[in-house]
């Protein structure tokens, strides 16, 4: 009996097994691991809270411990759809902003207020304006300095076109770090 008594408490195991199709269930997990490359324009320099660039007008330069103090007129410089559905506003047209008619020369500038803010600007700063060269237009390096010499008629440098068709300014809270004329065709 005792033979017997093993052999029905070991029967229940191989039904069991036998229930489940006498096959071995086995789970793969696959990792498919996928790259995307996308392009993302990087600063010219590092960014950090507080800088900024701004398109505007220099109004006058004035000497100040270190350098100059520099009243700007800041404006919107404005391309592409967003220029031409700016124009239209500004003429009182109405259109979808795609359909817009284009802006001259590619570009806007829109002066919304004409007020002039004071920003500093270190002597020993540098940026470029524009000069007339043999082969056309250049880019000439200069000091800022030699930019308040500009703003002020004090120079004896000769630009290809007067500064009033606009700067861009790099500034960090309130001190310019950087600038270039922009040119008006």
């Amino acid at each position: 009996m005792r033979g017997r008594a093993l052999f029905v408490l070991l029967l229940p195991v191989p039904l069991a097994l036998a229930a489940c199709g006498g096959t071995t269930t086995r789970t793969v997990v696959r990792t498919l691991t996928v790259t995307r490359t996308t392009t993302v324009a990087a600063p010219a320099s590092p960014v950090s809270a507080g800088d900024q660039r701004l398109f505007a007008h220099l109004r006058s330069a004035r000497a100040s411990p270190g350098g100059y103090e520099l009243d700007v007129d800041p404006a919107f410089f404005l391309s592409g759809i967003t220029a031409n559905a700016a124009l239209a506003a500004d003429q009182g047209q109405t259109c979808e902003p795609s359909a817009c008619p284009p802006v001259p020369n590619d570009n806007l500038v829109e002066d919304e207020s004409h007020r002039v803010y004071v920003y500093l600007l270190p002597a020993g700063s540098h940026g470029t304006v524009l000069v007339k060269r043999a082969t056309g237009i250049a880019e000439k390096r200069i000091t800022g300095a030699q930019l308040a010499g500009l703003v002020t008629g004090t120079s004896s440098l000769r630009l290809f076109e007067p500064l009033e068709s606009g700067v861009w300014l790099d500034v960090h809270i309130d001190t310019v770090t950087g600038f270039a004329q922009q040119y008006q065709p």
